[in-house]
């Protein structure tokens, strides 16, 4: 008897040319009385998370803790939005915000087959069957079906390490008599894992105090005691000689105050394009939903919607300043780090938007700036207000726009150049930060309908 082999299939891959572009958002916002990130509990004390950031000062580098949130935080934050927005292309379990992602489907064969009625209702039909056949099916088959059908997988990405197909192996015996009589034995056993991975089309960094918090020393962490007042309970439990478990407990949280800068970043032509074949899985008006949602998750996190600890600490939000990057092509342009001085990482950004421009033929970038309105006069470079910067320093290099009310974001067109310059959007300050994702919403529509047209 000869062993059997098992056939290598590889999926063939379809070419296929960018339709939709990267962007890139950078953020500042002020967070005063915060505990949005814990990491650990030690006796009655909660720790808030803190980073070690290295700073360049007179020529020499230093190295300091300061606070800080995880893009875990952020991440979860964010698929939760996502979830929310769109429950019907969500499924079980992310739609509950535990994002295990189909990680062990072994686990969800386990659970479906053991698990009562009344729970495995609420498991759609295509997870009943993905689980049940996962064995016989591809990685990318898998991929496929996954992203069909959950919007979270799909833009958020997993990694499925328990998804092995079924392969026929030969095993010799163990005494010479067996191998006489049996000279191969057939046994059937489980593949060892064949994961299916899926990398996510956001990118988010971690929330840290900008260079000019660290420098001016607006950045700091401080222990705030609280009691559970029990007086009254406290006192009974004594006269009664409950031990047990303090009733009026007293116990020490960690907050912080802190300017953060984050970053995020979101490849919507990723968004429903198989990694494996490079195929698109979902159709284009279902790709648009599900660009849409997703820029609309990261208006609510930027709103605040995110972290933890804030039934007693909900803290004091005052956004800044949002800039993104919108690059339109087969390069993808980010903005600077945003925890860069406000002047650097404004010029920075800029700059950077032209040399792409000039280097490369296949990129368009199209930039947009919101500025708090409350903060317009604080937030200066120079002593002057960001705007009045940059149109003093860069109305002969970039095509410099402001939206105001009398302008109809529908109307926003596809931006073509013959001088390859960046096209930047000022956000009016009149509007809220909506205003600037509802731009970017409008050049995805333009982007769509073009598209149609070719």
């Amino acid at each position: 008897m000869k062993k059997s082999e098992e056939k290598l299939i590889i999926p063939q891959v379809q070419p296929r040319t960018r339709k939709y572009p990267f962007i890139s958002f950078g953020v500042r916002v002020l967070l005063n009385i915060e505990a949005l990130n814990m990491v650990e509990t030690a006796g009655n004390l909660s720790r808030h998370r803190t980073v070690p950031i290295a700073i360049l000062e007179k020529g020499n580098y230093s190295l300091r803790w300061f606070p800080a949130l995880s893009g875990e935080t952020l991440a979860h934050a964010l698929q939760s939005h996502i979830a929310d927005l769109y429950t019907e292309k969500t499924c079980y379990f992310c739609r509950i915000h535990e994002f295990i992602k189909h990680s062990a489907l072994d686990y969800y064969e386990k659970l479906i087959n053991n698990c009562k009625k009344s729970l495995a209702k609420n498991f759609p039909q295509w997870e009943v069957d993905l689980v049940q056949n996962f064995r016989n099916k591809h990685a990318w088959d898998i991929e496929k079906e996954i992203i069909k059908n959950c919007v979270v997988e799909d833009v958020g990405g997993f990694l499925v390490a328990t998804a092995g197909r079924e392969v026929t192996k030969m095993k010799k015996g163990e005494e010479e008599k067996e191998e006489k009589e049996e000279e191969e034995k057939e046994e059937s056993v489980p593949k060892e894992g064949t994961a299916v991975r899926r990398t996510s089309a956001i990118q988010l960094s971690y929330a840290v105090p900008t260079i000019d918090a660290v420098k001016f020393g607006a950045s700091t962490t401080d222990i705030q005691m609280q009691v559970r007042s029990a007086s009254y309970s406290q006192e009974i439990a004594t006269k009664i000689s409950y031990e047990k478990t303090p009733l009026q407990a007293p116990f020490n949280k960690e907050i912080a105050s802190s300017p953060y800068s984050f970053m995020i970043n979101l490849d919507t032509d990723k968004i429903g394009v198989s990694s494996y074949t490079n195929e698109e899985v979902i159709d284009e008006d279902e790709k648009v939903q599900r660009i849409k949602v997703t820029l609309n998750a990261i208006k609510l996190l930027i709103d605040g919607n995110f972290g933890a600890s804030k039934s007693r600490f909900h803290p004091f939000i005052d956004r800044e300043l949002i800039f993104a990057a919108v690059s339109d092509g087969s390069i993808m342009f980010t903005v600077s780090s945003p925890s860069l001085e406000i002047k650097d990482f404004i010029s920075e950004t800029i700059e950077r938007a032209i040399s792409y421009m000039n280097e490369f033929n296949n990129v368009d970038i199209s930039l947009y700036l919101w500025v708090n309105p409350a903060k317009v006069n604080d937030l200066l470079i120079d002593g002057k207000s960001i705007i009045n910067f940059i149109e003093e320093n860069f109305k002969n290099k970039v095509d410099i726009k402001g939206i105001n009310d009398e302008e109809c974001m529908a109307q926003t067109e596809v931006i073509t150049r013959q001088n390859r310059v960046p096209k930047l959007k000022i956000i009016d300050t009149h509007y809220s930060h909506a205003k600037l994702f509802k731009e970017i919403e409008a050049y995805i529509d333009t982007l769509k309908e073009k598209g149609r047209k070719t």
